[in-house]
C-alpha cells in the first residue's frame, strides 16, 4: 500500500548541557530540605532558590547522575545536580525539555538555561554537550505502520519493534523523565528504535498521534492543527538521537559552535547509515533498493536543519493549554474520588452529588489542620 508523507514540522526535540560548576552549600542545603518534604509528600516540592530565586520543583528522588532533580516547569529544563560533588567537577546536568524548545526557539531555550543558572549562584566555568535529539514530523493516513525487516543497518545494530510496559517489565522505571515513564507505563506506543543510545547513535520511528493520545500534549496538537476525534490522520516522528560520548568523541562536537557547523552532517551520516526502505525487494542488493518515502522525506529535510530555530508556538498559549488540562485533571481526579465513595458507601452517585460540598469542606478542613502549610504549597505549585 502507497502511503503519503507530509513534513510538518522539525526541529530540536532534546537537548542536554553539562556544566562544569560547583554547587554551592546554600543552594545544596535548600535543594535538600526540599527534597526530604518531597519525599515526605510524595509530590514535588515546589521552591524558588538561589539569589536569583528562580522558581521551580524540586522531585523526591534524583536521576541521571545527579542527587536531586530541579525542574523549572514544562517550558523550561531538568536540572539533576549533584549536591554532594566529592571531587566531581561536572556538578549539574541540564535537559532542555521539549516544549521549551518548540515555544522559546533554539537559542531562547539555551539562554534561560544560563539565565537560570546565574539565579541559583552558578560560577560555570565550562559546559559540554551531551545528548541530542533531531525530530522530523511527518503527517500520513491512519493505517501506515513501520516494518523492522525493512531496516537495512550494521548486522550488530538492534532493531526493536514495540511493547507493552507493565508493572512486571524491567523497563518500568527506565526514565527519570515523568513525561516518559507516563507514556511508557502500561501504555501501547507502536514503535521501532534502531540502535541503541548507549551505543552512541540511535534513530526512533514512532507514532505521534498514540502519544498525543495518551498524554493529552494539546500543545502540539494545536500546533499542527490536529483534532483526535478525525480518525483518517496518521502523525509519524523519526527522532535521530546522539549520545555526548558520540557527539565528542567521534563527531568532535563539543559545544554549540560546533553543532551549527555540523548539524546537517550528523544528520545525514545517521540517516545514511540506517536507511528505511520499501517492502518486497529482498532479492536486491542493498545499495540497489529504493527508500521507503518517509525517508525520502527525512533526507530532504535534513538539508533545512539549523540551529536558528524561532519559536514555533507563543509561549502564553502554551502555558495557558498546559493548564486548562492541569484543571481538567484535578476536576476528573474530584469526580472519580466521589464516585468511588459512591461505590465504597453502596449509594448512588446523585447521593454523593448532594453530600459532597460537605465531605469536601471537611476533607480540606481536616488537611489543614493536621498541615497548615499545605494550601501555600500547592498555590506555589501553581505559580
Amino acid at each position: 500500500m502507497t502511503h503519503s508523507f507530509k513534513l510538518i514540522g522539525q526541529g530540536f526535540d532534546t537537548v542536554q548541557l553539562s556544566f562544569q560548576t560547583r554547587i554551592p552549600d546554600q543552594l545544596a542545603y535548600e535543594i535538600t530540605g526540599a527534597q526530604q518534604v518531597a519525599k515526605q509528600t510524595r509530590k514535588p516540592e515546589p521552591v524558588s532558590i538561589g539569589p536569583g530565586h528562580v522558581r521551580g520543583e524540586v522531585l523526591r528522588h534524583g536521576g541521571g547522575g545527579g542527587d536531586a532533580i530541579f525542574s523549572t516547569g514544562e517550558l523550561g529544563q531538568m536540572w539533576f545536580l549533584k549536591t554532594d560533588q566529592k571531587g566531581d567537577k561536572w556538578g549539574a546536568m541540564i535537559k532542555v525539555r521539549s516544549l521549551a524548545l518548540l515555544c522559546h526557539g533554539f537559542e531562547d531555550a539555551l539562554s534561560h538555561v544560563w539565565e537560570h543558572a546565574n539565579g541559583m549562584g552558578l560560577d560555570v566555568t565550562g559546559y559540554s554537550l551531551g545528548r541530542i535529539d533531531y525530530r522530523f514530523d511527518f503527517l500520513t493516513d491512519r493505517s501506515f505502520a513501520p516494518i523492522d525487516t525493512c531496516v537495512l543497518r550494521h548486522n550488530r545494530t538492534v532493531v526493536r519493534p514495540y511493547e507493552v510496559v507493565d508493572r512486571q517489565h524491567p523497563n518500568w522505571d527506565w526514565s527519570d523523565d515523568p513525561d516518559v515513564q507516563r507514556v511508557l507505563r502500561g501504555k501501547r506506543i507502536e514503535t521501532l528504535m534502531i540502535g541503541t543510545i548507549g551505543g552512541g547513535m540511535q534513530i526512533v520511528i514512532y507514532d505521534k498521534r498514540s502519544e498525543l493520545t495518551i498524554t493529552r500534549n494539546h500543545v502540539v496538537l494545536e500546533r499542527y492543527g490536529l483534532d483526535l476525534a478525525d480518525p483518517s490522520w496518521g502523525l509519524w516522528r523519526v527522532e535521530v538521537r546522539f549520545a555526548g560520548d558520540v557527539l565528542k568523541r567521534r563527531l568532535n562536537v563539543r559545544d554549540l559552535r560546533a553543532l551549527s557547523a555540523n548539524l546537517c552532517a550528523m544528520l545525514t551520516r545517521a540517516i545514511t547509515r540506517i536507511r528505511y526502505v520499501e517492502p518486497g525487494q529482498d532479492h536486491l542488493p542493498s545499495r540497489e533498493k529504493v527508500l521507503h518515502p518517509l525517508w525520502a522525506r527525512v533526507t530532504d529535510a535534513i538539508q533545512n536543519a539549523t540551529c536558528q530555530q524561532p519559536s514555533q508556538f507563543a509561549p502564553e498559549r502554551a502555558e495557558y493549554l498546559i493548564r486548562k488540562e492541569r484543571e481538567r485533571s484535578l476536576k476528573a481526579n474530584i469526580a472519580g474520588c466521589a464516585l468511588g465513595l459512591a461505590a465504597m458507601r453502596e449509594t448512588t452517585a446523585a447521593d454523593i452529588a448532594a453530600v459532597a460540598p460537605n465531605l469536601a469542606s471537611k476533607a480540606v478542613t481536616d488537611a489543614l489542620a493536621a498541615d497548615p502549610m499545605k494550601i501555600d504549597r500547592i498555590a506555589r505549585r501553581n505559580w
